[in-house]
């Protein structure tokens, strides 16, 4: 039997990459669609968006005609840029306020 990958991707997502890492450990080596209801279920914008690339990744293999049980092989979470803006402080003060950005890449292997 062979292993067959299934990899969805996506850059430039409006977050800080710890955040989405710590969700995503717990994500690697369960069955995908048993991520897919834990996500549901956690509050926050770094499940959502975890899950809707985890749905496409889903949707991805059953294009490419993989059946069977698919497990989340990886997680990938990278840093992407940092939009850098001013921040203004009391006593005429000025800071520096970095907007984070993730890339996020999940691969399904077949079982």
């Amino acid at each position: 039997m062979i292993n067959r990958f299934v990899v969805a991707k996506s850059n430039k997502i409006y977050g800080k990459p710890f955040c989405f890492q710590m969700i995503a450990r717990s994500m690697s080596g369960c069955d995908a669609h048993r991520v897919v209801g834990a996500l549901d279920h956690m509050p926050g914008k770094y499940a959502r968006i975890l899950k809707t690339l985890v749905d496409s990744a889903i949707a991805n293999a059953m294009d490419k005609g993989i059946d069977g049980s698919l497990i989340v092989d990886e997680v990938v979470v990278g840093r992407g840029k940092y939009l850098k803006r001013i921040e203004f402080k009391g006593r005429g003060r000025v800071g520096t306020k970095y907007r984070p950005f993730s890339n996020i890449r999940v691969v399904l292997k077949n079982v």
